[in-house]
């Protein structure tokens, strides 16, 4: 997150909720386009692997304000903490 968004703070929050894994990060850096949130920087993949484990990977960013990235996938798909 730092290497790529130029911020200053950024927060890393884990935890299990019930039976899912729920990853919460958020920074304030420069934020990410439109284009690269639909399908570039690699969060396409990063999508597609959590439908396959039955999960949610949603990005929200704006163009100068951050980003906030959500992952929840069900613990009973064979993940390992």
């Amino acid at each position: 997150m730092a290497k790529h968004s130029g911020c200053t703070v950024a927060s890393v929050d884990l935890n299990i909720e019930g039976s899912w894994l729920v990853l919460k990060m958020t920074d304030d850096g420069r934020g990410i386009d439109e284009e690269q949130i639909a399908e570039g920087t690699g969060l396409g993949s990063m999508r597609q692997r959590a439908q396959r484990l039955g999960g949610k990977f949603e990005v929200s960013s704006r163009n100068g304000g951050g980003t906030r990235v959500n992952l929840k996938v069900p613990l009973d798909q064979g993940i390992r903490l």
